[in-house]
C-alpha cells in the first residue's frame, strides 16, 4: 500500500507546467458567482480552528482551510488552486475562505508548507476537506502486479491482472501513464467482483529507467513539445516508440489482444493525461479510447483531422487552470469532428479524484452500450488556444 500512496502523492504534487500553474482560484465578484471563488476582506472563520497546526471544515457553500502557528509564510503543496501565500488574517492564523456552489460535495486533500526563521517544512500527512455528499473513496482490493523489465536503460511495466484472471482469456486493456498508478487498479477489484464493470487488464508504463525518474525528465517525456515549432522532445517520441514498438507487442503476445479496437485505452492524469491525449490523436488506429485526466497543457503535435477514439475528457472545479485546458481539449476533438465527453467533479489536482474518474470512465467505456455523449454541450464560451 506504501508504493499506491508514494506513486499517486507523486502525481497530485509533481510540478506542474508553467501555464497551468499561472490561473489561480480568482477572487469573488459577487454573491451569484457560480465557480469556486476566493473570499476576500471578510472576518477570520474560528468555528474549527485547532490549538495549533492545520484544518479545513465546510461551512455551507465555503470551504475555509486554515492553519494556526507562528509561520513568516504558509503556503499550500499541490490539490487546490490557491494563491501562492496563504493570507494572515489575525495573529498566528493564516486562512483561505472559497465560495464553492458545490462544497457540500467536495472532496479534496490538502498539504501545507511552512516557513520559519529561513526554514520550510512540509506538512507529513494530508489534510483532507470533505463534505456530506462527496463521492465516496474506493476500497482498495487485491494488489497483484507482474513487472516486466526489457533492459535497465528502459522504463518497468507494471501489469495488474483482475481478480479471477484466467490465461487466454482476451480482455480489454487499459495503458496507464506513470506505472506506479497499476496499483489503483486495485481499487477496480471490488467493483469486477459485484459486477458493475467487466474484467479487464491495467498496464502502467514508467516514464524512465528505475533509478532515473526526475519531475524534470516527467516533463518532458509526457509533453512532448519544444519552442521550436514541428519539433518534439527526443524523450517524447522514445517513450512514444517504446510504448508502440515494445511494450503493446509484449504484452498483448503475453496477455492477448483486446478483441477490437475501442477495448485497448491508454489513459494518465496531470501530465500523464496530456501523454494520454498524445498518444490517443498521434495512433489513431492504436487505441480505440481514452481516459484524459487533469492535463495541463494542450497535447503533443497530431496529424489527425478527425480524431478516431473516443475522448473521456475530465477535471476538478478547484483546479481552475486544469479544468480550462481539459475543456479546450475535449471543445478541440470535438471541432475536428471527433467524439469526447467533458466531466468535472468537486475536487482539486487530486488522485482520490482520479481514481473516482477511473471507475466511471471505465463503467462507462466497457458497459455493451456506452452512454451517449453530450459532445455539442461542451462550453464553449471561452476562448481556447488552437492546438496543432
Amino acid at each position: 500500500m506504501h508504493k499506491v500512496v508514494a506513486a499517486l502523492l507523486l502525481l497530485s504534487t509533481m510540478t506542474t507546467p508553467t501555464w497551468a500553474a499561472s490561473k489561480k482560484i480568482a477572487a469573488c465578484t459577487g454573491p451569484d458567482d457560480r465557480s469556486a471563488c476566493l473570499i476576500e476582506g471578510e472576518a477570520p472563520d474560528r468555528s474549527q480552528l485547532p490549538a495549533a497546526g492545520p484544518a479545513a471544515w465546510i461551512s455551507g457553500d465555503r470551504l475555509v482551510i486554515s492553519w494556526v502557528g507562528e509561520a513568516d509564510e504558509v503556503h499550500m503543496a499541490g490539490n487546490m488552486q490557491l494563491a501562492e501565500s496563504m493570507p494572515r488574517v489575525a495573529p498566528g492564523l493564516f486562512q483561505y475562505m472559497v465560495r464553492y456552489p458545490k462544497a457540500q460535495q467536495a472532496r479534496v486533500q490538502l498539504r501545507f508548507v511552512v516557513e520559519k526563521n529561513g526554514d520550510s517544512e512540509m506538512t507529513p500527512k494530508m489534510t483532507e476537506l470533505v463534505g456530506p455528499e462527496a463521492f465516496a473513496i474506493l476500497s482498495n482490493g487485491d494488489i497483484k502486479e507482474e513487472t516486466m523489465v526489457f533492459s535497465p536503460q528502459q522504463p518497468e511495466v507494471h501489469v495488474w491482472l483482475p481478480p479471477g484472471y484466467r490465461p487466454g482469456t482476451r480482455l480489454p486493456i487499459l495503458y496507464l501513464a506513470d506505472g506506479g498508478w497499476t496499483s489503483p487498479g486495485a481499487w477496480l477489484t471490488e467493483p469486477i467482483r459485484r459486477g458493475e464493470i467487466p474484467p479487464l487488464i491495467v498496464v502502467g508504463i514508467e516514464y524512465g529507467p528505475k533509478g532515473q525518474m526526475t519531475s524534470d525528465l516527467r516533463m518532458v517525456t509526457y509533453l512532448g513539445d519544444t519552442e521550436v515549432k514541428g519539433q518534439l522532445e527526443p524523450e517524447f517520441v522514445a517513450h512514444e516508440r517504446f510504448l508502440l514498438d515494445t511494450v503493446i507487442p509484449a504484452i498483448e503476445a503475453k496477455y492477448g489482444a483486446p478483441p477490437e479496437r475501442r477495448l485497448r485505452a491508454v489513459g494518465g492524469a496531470s501530465n500523464g493525461g496530456v501523454w494520454a491525449a498524445s498518444m490517443a490523436l498521434r495512433n489513431p488506429g492504436v487505441f480505440g479510447t481514452a481516459f484524459v485526466m487533469s492535463p495541463g497543457v494542450p497535447p503533443a503535435q497530431h496529424g489527425a483531422a478527425r480524431p478516431l477514439s473516443r475522448f473521456y475528457v475530465s477535471a476538478g472545479d478547484l483546479e481552475p487552470s486544469f479544468r480550462r485546458n481539459a475543456r479546450c481539449v475535449a471543445q478541440d476533438i470535438v471541432q475536428r469532428g471527433g467524439v469526447a465527453t467533458f466531466a468535472t467533479y468537486p475536487s482539486g489536482h487530486d488522485y482520490w479524484m482520479w481514481g473516482r474518474i477511473l471507475l466511471d470512465n471505465t463503467r462507462d467505456w466497457l458497459n455493451p452500450h456506452p452512454a451517449a455523449l453530450p459532445a455539442r454541450q461542451i462550453d464553449s464560451s471561452s476562448t481556447c488556444a488552437p492546438t496543432t
